[in-house]
């Protein structure tokens, strides 16, 4: 599907909206606990994960999974409040570059808001890990206030891949993603064999804020 315009996103609503309209109840509800099937089980397997690498490798592994994990919750209100604002992007989108910039202009200032709160979030709420996971995890709380600064690289990341996305220029953003993913295996083979945990979080916070500038310098080269 063309996701670069508006009318496709309509299309792919419309189709949505259809299904729900014509399929039986029974069958709706078996679909969500399906969903929620995957969903929930992501998070037994990331827990699972965490233990498995702390037997198997060391306690310095499982921290950082357990840090990545919990992050990854504080990216629930920004998608929920840049997403509500795809159609308005890709509807730019149709006019270049240019015009998807002036939507970035208007969700940049209330995106840093929410990730500059969920980040106080986890500088706040980080000290309650070792006493859910256990004292083994007391550098847990490090390992989350350092990679409390995620949500708000990556909101600016997001952006700046929609304005891609949105004006045509799909390939441009995965290409990044590639090159990003690349500099991020490349910095884990050289310096995580002789680090810690603390080494994964720089590597990760390294690629994120690497992938975020290549995408901003690919807006502002095509508009």
């Amino acid at each position: 599907v063309p996701w670069r315009n508006i009318e496709s996103w309509r299309q792919f609503a419309g189709g949505l909206a259809a299904i729900g309209d014509v399929a039986h109840p029974l069958w709706r509800a078996r679909s969500v606990g399906v969903y929620r099937l995957w969903r929930d089980g992501g998070f037994a397997v990331g827990a699972l994960l965490a233990g498995i690498l702390a037997d198997l490798i060391s306690i310095e592994a499982a921290i950082y999974t357990v840090a990545a994990r919990i992050i990854q919750f504080g990216y629930l209100p920004l998608t929920v409040l840049l997403r509500a604002s795809d159609a308005d992007m890709f509807e730019a989108g149709r006019h270049g570059t240019r015009a998807t910039m002036r939507v970035l202009r208007r969700l940049l200032a209330p995106g840093v808001g929410v990730a500059l709160l969920v980040a106080v979030g986890f500088l706040v709420l980080a000290p309650l890990i070792p006493v859910v996971a256990g004292p083994g995890y007391d550098d847990a709380v490090g390992a989350i206030r350092m990679l409390s600064i995620l949500p708000l690289i990556r909101c600016v990341q997001y952006l700046m891949g929609n304005c891609l996305s949105a004006s045509g220029h799909q390939w441009w953003r995965v290409g990044a993603t590639l090159s990003a993913a690349a500099v991020n295996f490349g910095l884990n083979v050289r310096f995580l064999p002789e680090g810690h945990w603390s080494t994964a979080v720089y590597t990760t916070i390294t690629s994120e804020i690497y992938l975020t500038v290549l995408m901003a310098a690919m807006v502002f080269l095509l508009s």
